[in-house]
């Protein structure tokens, strides 16, 4: 069985902070509660076993020391940090792409769904072992390695995903089999429900015995179905703090190619529409994202050769509802591309999902445009440091150098700017080097921080020269509106 997490979760609210973590340990989750900057920071100073950082929500502190607060943390901690924000849509975090924040949840989402991210953001295990026989160790142990997708017996024999269909019986390992062993050793209490089960459990279960044993795995019987659990005590390896992001850095702003398999035809065509609408909302350019839709997993693996920044994957289309665990891998194995799972599995089910190799993250149906254009954006945007000129006209007046890991702002001279890295300025400057066209909207700013817009604005001007930043005003359908513009070419560095 997988090892419990640790999870440092700092809420200031006590009441919201006992119930949240009450819940989290009921789901295996062992959990380090903080109540402001010093428990928070004392804990990560103290213990070496925590594993996430759930940050939020604070509904206390003054505005400015949140911010602070994250900055903190980040400066004390390489361990990723989830973020709960504002259930409306104003209050969505424009700023996420400038924090090193690893994901986002609602502050109204099921608790479940914190659950799933933390599996999906914390760090996960290369290997498991479990012993053939618990009552004599002489006869060694089975071992299943994440990484190369394969099982070994105690007597050295490797079963590789990817063995062809009609292999002789006992010998086939797939990767539904794969998935299915996985999923119970990583299960806790070490038993997988019904609901968490593929359609096809029972033949897959069957067949994974043969290999194993037949004493490996129990079942007992449930009122919707066998319920499955691992005869054995499975020990973890090799944890990883520190797993590679899958995607790529993007240098320049450019068209951004995403692929979207979604087998309705409503669906597909509302989220297609959505997703532009919301693109030119933010950007007003209509070109800056490239959509590209089909309706079966089949259709999506053919057009990966193409190239694309994100994939946008539903797991019950015609030829995935059976296994649709199976196109995931088929889709990593063709693709570095981040995968957004679009699920409309029950949030107690929704773990299994998301803990396949290759998924970036995951959204629970019916979409939400705004998060889900920004989830794109977090998975596609992951520069280290940017640059841009203090003077376009006069190049030899050196370079600003903004580096968004140590959140520093370094003067062409080479001097630090203090102070920047825990303001929420350093997020706006982030937010205008990210953009797509290198402009940010008044709409934008979480609805707290709105009114603060300008003193931002204010502040980095005074720092960077007030001709950085230029400031227009357009008219949309709500009236006219404030818009920022960065005025220097900028170079991005992964």
């Amino acid at each position: 069985m997988q090892p419990a997490l640790t999870a440092l979760l700092i809420v200031d609210h006590a009441g919201v902070r006992r119930y949240r973590a009450r819940y989290l340990e009921g789901k295996g989750i062992d959990v380090v509660e903080a109540g402001g900057r010093d428990g928070a920071l004392d804990a990560l100073a103290a213990r070496d076993d925590i594993d996430i950082v759930l940050f939020g929500p604070l509904h206390d502190a003054a505005e400015d020391a949140s911010p602070a607060l994250l900055s903190d943390i980040q400066e004390a901690s390489t361990l990723p940090v989830i973020a709960t924000f504002g259930s409306g849509r104003a209050d969505f975090p424009a700023f996420v792409l400038g924090t090193g924040i690893a994901d986002l949840v609602r502050e109204n989402a099921h608790l479940d769904e914190l659950v799933a991210r933390i599996h999906l953001r914390a760090p996960l295990e290369q290997s498991y072992e479990f012993s053939d026989d618990e009552n004599d160790p002489s006869l060694g142990t089975w071992r299943i390695d994440t990484i190369s997708r394969s099982l070994r017996d105690p007597g050295g024999r490797s079963f590789t995903v990817g063995v062809p269909r009609g292999a002789p019986r006992g010998t086939s390992f797939g990767l539904p089999h794969f998935n299915l062993l996985l999923d119970l050793l990583r299960s806790s209490p070490g038993a997988l429900p019904p609901a968490a089960m593929p359609a096809n459990v029972s033949n897959l279960i069957n067949e994974i015995r043969e290999i194993v044993g037949k004493d490996k795995i129990a079942s007992t019987r449930q009122p919707d179905g066998p319920m499955y659990a691992l005869n054995r005590t499975a020990a973890a390896r090799g944890r990883q703090r520190h797993l590679k992001a899958r995607g790529t850095e993007r240098t320049e702003a450019r068209q951004l190619k995403v692929l979207l398999a979604e087998d309705d035809r409503e669906q597909r065509e509302t989220l297609g529409h959505a997703l532009l609408q919301e693109v030119l909302e933010n950007t007003r350019d209509a070109k800056a994202f490239d959509v590209t839709a089909v309706a079966t997993g089949s259709d999506a693996l053919a057009r990966l050769p193409g190239g694309f920044d994100v994939i946008l994957l539903d797991l019950h289309m015609p030829d995935t509802v059976h296994n649709p665990y199976e196109i995931i891998g088929k889709v990593t194995d063709a693709s570095s591309a981040p995968i957004i799972v679009l699920s409309g599995y029950e949030l107690d089910r929704t773990p299994q999902v998301v803990l396949r190799p290759g998924v970036s993250d995951f959204m629970r149906k019916p979409i939400d445009i705004s998060e889900l254009f920004m989830r794109i954006r977090m998975r596609t945007h992951r520069p280290a440091a940017f640059e841009f000129r203090d003077d376009d006209a006069r190049g030899d007046k050196g370079n600003w150098r903004v580096d968004t890991a140590a959140r520093t702002l370094t003067a062409p001279a080479g001097e630090p700017v203090h102070g920047l890295g825990a303001r929420d300025a350093f997020n706006v400057l982030v937010r205008l080097l990210t953009s797509v066209d290198g402009t940010m909207r008044i709409h934008e700013f979480p609805s707290r921080q709105k009114e603060g817009a300008a003193n931002n604005i204010g502040y980095l001007r005074s720092v960077i020269g007030h001709d950085k930043i230029a400031t227009e005003a357009i008219r949309t359908a709500a009236g006219e509106e404030t818009v920022y513009r960065f005025c220097r070419q900028v170079t991005t560095f992964g």
